[in-house]
């Protein structure tokens, strides 16, 4: 897990939207370690509290699958090398940024970020389209930002006043129900407290 993290930190460029589909090809479609849910639903944690997305996202997707050990692992792996690349961007680049080479890298580099974000908002919204009742929510949501210049905070706001509870429903529904088992691959670090499924998660944040 450790490997995972500092690598996707050490080659990605462009912070913490640009990760996430490297992220989403590394925990999802390569090792299967989490399934297409799990990482959309750690992804809208990440975005909505405050902090880093990167690192958020690591600390959740480490919880997630080996618990308190799991996210400090993760949140080390994806620190050590952005950390280390800021001081190496402070210590000498700035003097350098003026220079064609540096320059020609940074228009490239914007290129490519622009294209994972692109490819990242896909992936998030192809998993958060689960019902209709979402993209519903979502669009006045995004009239209000777009069109309306609504603060971001505010609809940040608005949206867990008006599903958190329509989530939490859904999770005691669930829990009424009966406990259910999801399969994993015998490689999947999914046991203990990385057991608890999502809705679980979101029913004790709205308690």
């Amino acid at each position: 897990m450790f490997g995972v993290f500092f690598r996707t930190g050490l080659l990605t460029f462009g912070g913490g939207y640009s990760i996430l589909p490297v992220l989403h090809f590394e925990l999802v479609d390569r090792r299967h370690w989490l399934n297409e849910k799990d990482f959309t639903d750690i992804i809208s944690k990440a975005t909505a509290i405050p902090g880093a997305v990167s690192v958020n996202t690591a600390f959740l997707c480490g919880r997630q699958l080996r618990g308190k050990r799991g996210s400090i692992t993760a949140v080390l792996g994806m620190a050590i090398p952005s950390v280390t690349t800021m001081i190496l961007i402070a210590a000498f680049l700035f003097e350098y940024a003026q220079h064609p080479p540096v320059q020609r890298f940074m228009k490239g580099a914007a290129a490519a970020v622009t294209a994972q974000i692109t490819y990242g908002v896909w992936l998030y919204a192809r998993g958060a389209a689960r019902s209709v009742w979402v993209v519903v929510a979502a669009v006045p949501l995004f009239v209000g930002l777009s069109i309306l210049g609504l603060h971001p905070l505010l609809v940040v706001a608005v949206s867990l006043l008006v599903g958190g509870p329509v989530v939490y429903r859904k999770a005691k529904r669930k829990a009424a129900s009966g406990p259910t088992t999801t399969d994993t691959s015998p490689d999947t670090p999914t046991s203990g407290p990385a057991a608890q499924t999502a809705e679980s998660e979101y029913s004790k944040l709205m308690e």
